[in-house]
């Protein structure tokens, strides 16, 4: 594998450590529900999915909502809903 193969394990592993130091309180928590807002999966699935590419679509999308949300917009308003009791809840900065 070459540096240049970005797959599932490979960016959450550099986002957690880089929102970890921006000041998130769940960065690794941030970083799979962003990602698996990107790949249109539910977060449990990036666990089977660790050796699996990203494309760079995905990568680009991926890497504003990380942008984002190291500049401090909540991960909810970032993937238009927030989990509460096993209910998906819509959620906007409004």
């Amino acid at each position: 594998m070459t540096e240049d193969v970005w797959t599932v394990g490979r960016l959450l592993t550099w986002t957690t450590d880089w929102l970890a130091g921006k000041g998130s309180d769940s960065p690794r928590l941030d970083a799979e529900v962003l990602l698996a807002h990107v790949r249109g999966c539910p977060r449990i699935a990036l666990y089977t999915a660790f050796d699996d590419v990203v494309d760079e679509a995905g990568r680009t999308r991926f890497r504003g909502l990380v942008k984002r949300r190291g500049e401090g917009e909540p991960v909810a308003y970032l993937v238009g809903s927030r989990e509460f009791f096993s209910l998906a809840l819509a959620v906007s900065p409004a």
